[in-house]
């Protein structure tokens, strides 16, 4: 049995935890980018830089599921978890830490506190003690959402990919409808070698966040290591046209002119 809480508005995020070490991968063989830590390494990729001057995005654009425990929250430490999302939607992550910290003070199995605690750790670059934090919230909430997705994207960014998508899974199973989930689990079996499961996972979440312009160009890598050079052309025109002011959009240029000259 699961229940609908109060809204739960922490931001999404590709972890910026590495030095591009989880792309290594497939680079000898897919040379798009002059590195694929471009793609890793960027803490608002989940957001999207088209969204700038929208509300920050929910880590889903549901409110948070959570499960029976999360019922037994006091009220005052609902008051200090909500207080420390409201600082985080203002990036001022310590402030939000602060608040995590006294909600766990007057209820410390408060497993979506945890979670947060973890989303705005990562923010802060701070992957070891994130990855604690949502170790804690599922120790005491399994069905924790947040916690299982953050643990993938950590994973991915360690180059841990079968161990991210035991996290995704869950993560998928919890709520099937965030795209963030699927652009991770494309990532994760990309790092395997998995082509057309990445592909699948890539598509959908183009299909439910088509603004993303880093999926296009995950996407792109996938089918180029599939030979299927025209539908990566076709997906690194559309990144232009999502990310024209994209750091990577001059190097995109580049390659669409490399691609066009072989297919002539």
């Amino acid at each position: 049995m699961r229940v609908v809480a109060p809204a739960f508005v922490a931001m999404a995020l590709e972890v910026c935890v590495a030095s591009g070490t989880a792309g290594a991968v497939n680079l000898q063989i897919l040379p798009l980018f002059q590195s694929f830590a471009a793609l890793d390494n960027e803490i608002t990729s989940m957001l999207g830089e088209g969204d700038s001057e929208q509300e920050p995005e929910p880590i889903d654009r549901h409110e948070l599921i959570v499960s029976v425990p999360s019922l037994r929250v006091p009220p005052k430490a609902w008051r200090h978890y909500e207080k420390g999302l409201e600082a985080q939607r203002r990036g001022d992550y310590d402030k939000a830490l602060s608040q995590y910290h006294r909600a766990l003070e007057v209820y410390p199995d408060f497993g979506a506190a945890s979670a947060a605690q973890g989303i705005t750790l990562l923010w802060q670059k701070k992957p070891a003690e994130a990855r604690d934090a949502f170790l804690r919230a599922l120790a005491v909430d399994p069905d924790t959402f947040q916690a299982e997705l953050g643990l993938g994207l950590i994973c991915n960014t360690d180059g841990r990919f079968d161990e991210a998508v035991g996290h995704l899974q869950k993560a998928l199973a919890l709520n099937g409808e965030c795209w963030q989930v699927r652009y991770a689990l494309g990532r994760a079996h990309y790092g395997l070698g998995h082509l057309p499961e990445s592909e699948k996972h890539l598509t959908m979440a183009r299909a439910a966040k088509p603004t993303h312009g880093n999926l296009y160009l995950l996407l792109a890598l996938v089918q180029l290591a599939q030979d299927k050079p025209a539908e990566a052309l076709a997906q690194l025109e559309t990144f232009l046209r999502v990310a024209p002011e994209d750091a990577l959009a001059g190097e995109v240029r580049a390659r669409i002119q490399e691609l066009r000259a072989a297919g002539e």
